[in-house]
């Protein structure tokens, strides 16, 4: 799947989040695990507390993919190559009535740099057009939201952001209106806003540019392996987690 440019957002201009929206109906809760690209089951119609899940909450396969890497890193010798999966990173989502909470732990940061983590949500996943991708945001149920910022304080390069999205909330970079639903789909892009910059982490890690004076990224057109950003200023969206 293609990851297209998100849009940048000006601060103080995200549309406000609604109140929850009463779903009627039964109940239901949905729970999307990945790891390495792979669900942890616990077991085959059962959740982690012992209860059943209905058909519609069986967990789905995921995917984490590495959009950028390291220059000069070679696969198979001391690196990684663009789309490989992203090795000790997990997530869930977990989707009942009154929303969807997204939690993902990912590996491989730097420390000392900020980041910011934005939900890319699909309210049902079976009005894409082959796949949900940047072309299916047209739609007045999908959008991309904020969902957490960082500063990587670790030596060891994990980090963990968490995303509340109450069903009703509207999008705060490209508005849209989300669903909670059996059918949902989130796209987790993880943005690197480079080093600290004294003055500006608030922005850094709240901000889709936030501290961003240089946009690192494949030029159009031209596929293939480019670098994570390095340096103060640069900016470039670093890993995804598709959960759907």
């Amino acid at each position: 799947m293609s990851v297209k440019p998100l849009p940048s957002s000006q601060p103080g201009n995200e549309p406000p989040i609604k109140n929850n929206k009463k779903r009627t109906g039964e109940p239901f809760e949905k729970n999307i695990e990945t790891n390495l690209g792979s669900i942890d089951d616990d077991g085959a119609g059962s959740r982690r507390d012992g209860s059943r899940l209905c058909k519609h909450d069986q967990p789905r396969r995921t995917q984490s993919r590495h959009l950028a890497v390291r220059p000069g890193r070679q696969r198979g010798t001391n690196g990684i190559e663009r789309g490989d999966p992203i090795v000790g990173s997990s997530g869930t989502a977990t989707v009942n009535n009154d929303g969807a909470t997204i939690k993902v732990k990912a590996t491989g940061l730097e420390p000392g740099h900020t980041y910011t983590m934005w939900v890319v949500f699909f309210s049902d996943q079976t009005a894409c057009s082959d796949g949900c991708d940047g072309g299916d945001l047209v739609g007045d149920a999908n959008g991309v939201t904020y969902g957490a910022g960082a500063v990587v304080g670790s030596s060891s390069g994990n980090a963990t952001f968490v995303a509340r999205l109450n069903s009703g909330h509207v999008g705060s970079l490209v508005p849209g209106s989300y669903e909670a639903g059996a059918d949902n789909e989130f796209h987790v892009v993880i943005r690197s806003h480079g080093p600290k910059i004294p003055g500006t982490v608030d922005a850094q890690t709240h901000e889709f540019q936030g501290g961003c004076t240089d946009e690192v990224g494949p030029s159009p057109g031209q596929p293939g392996d480019f670098p994570v950003p390095a340096l103060p200023g640069e900016c470039g969206d670093i890993q995804l987690y598709v959960f759907g």
